[in-house]
């Protein structure tokens, strides 16, 4: 009996050894594999962030590259894809849309302006408040408009005299700069070229209706005013034919030549 009971427990002692040191080689590879694993992971982690940056760097140099390209087209409305971009990289693009938007708003309004003005649309001063280089636009701006404005004035003011008949008034051209003030000197030369003519009209058809007869018009004349320069000149030797017709005929009744 006691030989059967020792030899079961050798049997079983034998028996159970391989079982602990399959389990054991089971465990060690378990533990490889998941340090393995862990270590992927870790690698994949540190390597996902790297890959993310070039991915988000990539996306925000060809949306620059393509606002370029749209600035230069004249497309001033375009406008960087924020949401293309993951969010920690959003206020770089946000910036430079908000970059475009500060340069586009003063530009915009210039050629609004601009354009309004050349076709005679005189628009209120610019009361928007700007900053350095953009407050100078505004300021100029403003500046063209009182002197679009002011011309205007000038010009109305001139028209209103002339059908008045206050044919002696003329624009102040020393109110305006440059090209601006000879424009204002033209209209003057204008008014005086029809005004020269027209008063020496006037003073000679006055003499004439009085009596005095004028000597022959000999000032210089052009065109349609040479024409009544030449048609005064007619009116004013028939009144000094008929007068000397007339003081022919009274001194020849003075003398008794009554056939005369």
């Amino acid at each position: 009996m006691k030989a059967k009971v020792t030899g079961k427990r050798t049997g079983k002692t034998k028996a159970k050894a391989p079982v602990l040191s399959e389990v054991t080689t089971i465990e060690d590879e378990n533990v490889t594999s998941n340090k393995k694993q862990e270590m992927q992971e870790t690698n994949l982690l540190e390597g996902g962030p790297e890959m993310a940056d070039v991915d988000n760097v990539s996306i925000m140099t060809e949306s620059i590259k393509d606002l370029v390209t749209a600035i230069v087209d004249g497309k001033l409305d375009t406008r960087a894809d924020v949401e293309g971009v993951d969010p920690a990289y959003r206020p770089v693009l946000s910036g430079i849309n908000e970059l475009i938007e500060a340069f586009v708003g003063p530009f915009n309004m210039s050629a609004e302006y601009v354009d309004r003005i050349s076709k005679g649309d005189i628009p209120e001063k610019i009361t928007d408040e700007y900053h350095g280089d953009f407050n100078e636009i505004k300021n100029n701006m403003n500046q063209l408009i009182d002197m679009a404005t002011g011309l205007l004035n000038e010009t109305h003011k001139l028209v209103r005299a002339t059908k008045d008949g206050k044919l002696d008034t003329r624009g102040d051209a020393e109110r305006f700069a440059g090209g601006w003030g000879y424009l204002v000197e033209g209209v003057n030369e204008l008014i005086e070229a029809f005004v020269g003519p027209f008063n020496m009209s006037a003073e000679y058809v006055d003499r004439i209706s009085k009596g005095d007869i004028p000597e022959k018009i000999t000032d210089e004349y052009h065109g349609d005013f040479n024409e009544i320069k030449n048609n005064m000149n007619q009116l004013i030797d028939m009144a000094t034919g008929l007068l000397n017709e007339t003081h022919k005929l009274v001194r020849a009744t003075k003398d008794g030549k009554l056939d005369t």
